[in-house]
């Protein structure tokens, strides 16, 4: 299990800098996952920001959206003595079943594509899909330690 964690890690866990700015975590957004596309959609929106420059399209709403999430937790073994990690935090995401089982479609129709979280209308990653999400558990790497406190508040109002 632990191998199949760090293999998921790897494909969701992003740079640092590739952060956009923290959430407002006083609402319940939901966390949204959009498949990203370099042609222009109808009612689409273009994401090109200073951490995501020139990264396309998205629809007007989610590929898939999560309002509820089983478990929202910063990575116990992640050691925050070191430098890296303490300016790096790592937050641990646990969906529900039937919720992996729509990630891991998503992610399997669109291999070679990117996929981009948002929550709500703040994006945080984007990373490229190389092979279907099969885990209930992924990883999410802040740009930066004081993000972390606001995107884990944000993502633990809609745990359930």
């Amino acid at each position: 299990m632990r191998k199949l964690l760090n293999i998921v890690s790897a494909l969701v866990v992003f740079a640092a800098g590739n952060l956009q700015a923290a959430p407002d975590a006083s609402t319940n957004a939901p966390l949204g996952f959009y498949v990203v596309s370099q042609i222009k959609m109808e009612g689409g929106k273009l994401i090109d920001t200073p951490q995501f420059p020139h990264l396309g399209y998205v629809a007007a709403t989610p590929d898939l959206a999560l309002t509820r999430l089983k478990a929202v937790a910063l990575d116990p073994s992640q050691d925050r003595t070191v430098p890296a990690a303490a300016e790096h935090p790592v937050i641990i995401v646990t969906i529900y079943p039937e919720d992996a089982d729509k990630l891991t479609m998503l992610t399997k129709n669109s291999i070679g594509q990117r996929i981009l979280l948002m929550l709500g209308d703040t994006p945080l990653l984007a990373p490229h899909i190389r092979s279907p999400l099969t885990t209930m558990r992924f990883k999410l790497t802040c740009g930066k330690a004081s993000d972390e406190p606001v995107i884990e508040a944000g993502l633990k109002k809609l745990v359930q």
